[in-house]
């Protein structure tokens, strides 16, 4: 049996304040269907690191699988497992790696007939629901490879790269609450018309060692992130792939209420685990479902359990900066960052709930200790000139912020745009306006930089 689904997580659907983004007047498909659609093109990439992937086209009996490059880039033994179980190995040095961006073409031959995914070529909207399937690695609890099918829906980016260190690298571009456990790079990410929207590759957080389980772990402090299929047609707009570039409807609250229904026995808390990890680790999967106080529970018992790693109280501080409770949330950051001076993900986040209680010099010197400790970090030169410019002002010193990190991240959209608004501020729309055709040259369908270049000819 191959079609587990993890519940609760579409909780996030339909949780209070939660809006879905418009949609095309089309039909959704069950459930069911799309799982089974998934389970007919997912496939595994067998190697000493496990990956996954998803067939994208045949060309008589050669079938080509799309995944993430990072997953095959090591010279090694690989075989495809088709969803029917068969294996077919894999030639390393035939690996096609795609220029630019972290995804690889690995082709077979077979005779049997297979189904191929079809691409969605569009952006998806923030709050979409997106449903990866893939197979994670076996473990030692677990020695069988089982495919998940795992509901969650879309980040806006803003949101997402608060939590991030250096995002959009390698055409990482959306990013998600889909749950995804080692093993899963290079599964695909399913729109409700069972459309390919992105494949999986990245899960924000940290890989260490479990003092209590003794064992190396994954430690979850952030959402996951894929790369789009609509970017991959930018790079390689001969691929012979069925594509639609219109999203699908939004699912009816009886959809919605029967999806939440089906899987919300699934997620089980971890009472008695002696592992502060593991509390943790469960506590960002109710952060990212949106039970803000179930999650703050949670990671107060790893606290419990474990007073003095950073990564903990960074988290807390996470959920607290979500649950609008500002001053405890920088406290925590502060604890993280006593404990480790140079946590430049805590920095990041304390001078993010600085900004948005007005303190905007402390905010700028909370991102000078981040850049600091990353003087690359384009994330952080993003919002320095965010506070610099919208906040105090600085327009001057902003844009020297904007033009570093757009030197650092010349694919950075949010920057673009943001220059574009201070410019404009300065009065100087000619400039603007080039800013807004960068950011729109790399995202035709941008809203924000959309408005800003309707905006800025109004001016004219």
């Amino acid at each position: 049996m191959d079609r587990r689904l993890i519940p609760g997580v579409l909780a996030l659907l339909i949780g209070p304040g939660m809006t879905l983004g418009v949609m095309a007047p089309a039909q959704a498909l069950p459930i069911d269907r799309l799982n089974e659609i998934a389970q007919s093109v997912t496939v595994r990439i067998q190697a000493d690191r496990p990956s996954s992937g998803v067939l994208i086209d045949r060309q008589g009996e050669v079938y080509t699988v799309l995944t993430t490059h990072h997953g095959v880039q090591v010279q090694d033994r690989y075989t495809v497992v088709t969803p029917d179980g068969k294996r077919y190995p894999v030639e390393w040095r035939s690996i096609q790696p795609l220029p630019n961006l972290d995804l690889a073409l690995v082709q077979f031959r077979s005779s049997v007939s297979y189904a191929t995914a079809k691409l969605a070529n569009y952006l998806p909207s923030s709050q979409q629901p997106l449903f990866i399937s893939g197979f994670p690695a076996p473990s030692a609890a677990v020695s069988e490879q089982i495919r998940l099918f795992i509901p969650g829906q879309v980040v806006p980016t803003n949101q997402a790269i608060a939590l991030a260190q250096n995002p959009f690298s390698q055409g990482y571009r959306v990013f998600y609450t889909n749950l995804a456990e080692a093993g899963m790079s290079g599964s695909p990410l399913f729109d409700l018309n069972g459309y390919v929207v992105a494949i999986h590759g990245r899960s924000e957080g940290e890989e260490t060692f479990d003092p209590q389980l003794q064992e190396p772990r994954r430690l979850r402090l952030g959402y996951s992130s894929g790369i789009l299929m609509r970017t991959l047609l930018q790079y390689q707009p001969r691929l012979s792939v069925q594509t639609k570039d219109n999203p699908p409807p939004a699912p009816t609250l009886p959809e919605t209420t029967a999806m939440a229904k089906l899987l919300r026995n699934w997620i089980v808390t971890p009472a008695g685990a002696p592992s502060a990890m593991t509390w943790v680790n469960y506590s960002n999967t109710l952060y990212r479902l949106g039970r803000f106080s179930e999650a703050l529970a949670a990671i107060d018992k790893a606290l419990e359990l474990d007073f003095n790693t950073p990564q903990f109280w960074y988290f807390q501080g996470v959920i607290l900066q979500a649950m609008q409770r500002p001053q405890e949330a920088v406290n925590a950051f502060d604890r993280a960052t006593q404990l480790q001076p140079n946590f430049y993900r805590a920095w990041q986040a304390k001078a993010l709930v600085l900004a948005q209680l007005g303190r905007s010099i402390e905010a700028i010197g909370a991102l000078d200790q981040a850049l600091q400790i990353d003087p690359q970090a384009y994330v952080a030169l993003y919002l320095r000139a965010q506070v610099l410019g919208p906040g105090l002002q600085q327009h001057q010193a902003a844009l020297l912020d904007l033009d570093r990190a757009l030197q650092l991240q010349p694919e950075f959209v949010e920057a673009w745009v943001l220059k574009g608004r201070v410019l404009q501020s300065l009065g100087k729309s000619a400039e603007a306006l080039v800013a807004v055709n960068q950011a729109l040259a790399i995202e035709p369908r941008d809203r924000d930089a959309q408005a800003l270049r309707v905006s800025l000819r109004s001016q004219r």
